[in-house]
């Protein structure tokens, strides 16, 4: 699912809660 930047950097902030910044940083593409 490709979506505006904004909700690319809202998925990553739920990541970023969730398991954490290292995850999000090397999943360029954020898994459902």
């Amino acid at each position: 699912m490709h979506n505006s930047g904004a909700s690319v950097k809202q998925i990553r902030s739920a990541i970023d809660t969730s398991f954490g910044p290292h995850y999000a940083t090397q999943t360029p593409t954020p898994l459902p």
